[in-house]
């Protein structure tokens, strides 16, 4: 797998001689994933408490009371299923803004440093392909989540998280390409890629294992601070190397 050889070369040698720009990086990712954890963990406290809301309810309703009493009853659990869709959607709507402000620096910044130089062309691909993506992502979101009922939520839920993890896949392979000169070349880059889609699965695998192997690192390490706050650092500095090794070996790939 050479690509996989001259994509590594090519992130360290790239790396070395933009010693400034990859700390940036570094400081914009760290407040990428601060701002992007306060966030979920907010939302999915108020998500979790809305889904108990409706179940438990929903379980202790009385079907043999008279019409006017099960109303009563059914009311609080429509009031919290609302809810839940109410956060869904701020929460989407959240993961969107910060996606496309904080992941457009990243991606943009991460193309420089391999020696891009036309960054408005590379910001511009970068939005018109986020913004397709997140309409794609919403309408098939809405589709799923209006076919949430009281007694069905897991499902609809399970389908969205693994809908999201295609169409995140999908959305890394063609932002390794924003870098192209023109649009002809962008979309001829693109379809190259995804004739060659096991090579971009096999960069994938080596990424997320190194990712996943250090985040494991510092769950064994929650008790002492000094190994979790490196095995912290170390990650973090993963997550920028590992997207410029991404864009590198992806683009090695398609020449």
């Amino acid at each position: 797998m050479m690509f996989l050889k001259r994509g590594l070369k090519e992130t360290l040698e790239a790396s070395k001689k933009n010693k400034l720009m990859l700390s940036a990086l570094f400081v914009l990712q760290i407040i990428f994933i601060v701002v992007l954890t306060y966030t979920t963990m907010i939302y999915s406290v108020k998500i979790i408490n809305n889904i108990q809301e409706v179940i438990g309810p929903a379980q202790q309703v009385n079907y043999g009371d008279e019409q006017q009493d099960i109303l009563n009853q059914l009311l609080p659990i429509y009031q919290s299923y609302a809810h839940l869709k109410s956060n869904l959607l701020q929460f989407a709507g959240w993961l969107a803004g910060l996606v496309l402000i904080f992941q457009g620096l990243l991606w943009t910044l991460s193309h420089k440093i391999l020696g891009a130089r036309k960054l408005g062309k590379i910001a511009v691909k970068y939005l018109v392909t986020a913004l397709i993506g997140m309409g794609l992502f919403a309408f098939l979101s809405s589709v799923i989540l209006n076919s949430i009922t009281i007694d069905n939520l897991k499902t609809p839920l399970i389908i969205l998280g693994v809908i999201s993890l295609i169409l995140y896949f999908i959305f890394l392979n063609i932002l390794a390409f924003i870098n192209t000169e023109n649009w002809k070349q962008f979309i001829k880059k693109i379809r190259m890629n995804f004739k060659r889609m096991p090579h971009s699965l096999l960069t994938f695998v080596i990424n997320i294992t190194l990712v996943g192997l250090f985040s494991y690192l510092i769950y064994l390490a929650r008790n002492y601070f000094l190994f979790g706050s490196l095995f912290t650092a170390i990650l973090f500095a993963l997550l920028v190397l590992t997207r410029i090794f991404w864009i590198s070996c992806l683009n090695e790939k398609t020449k």
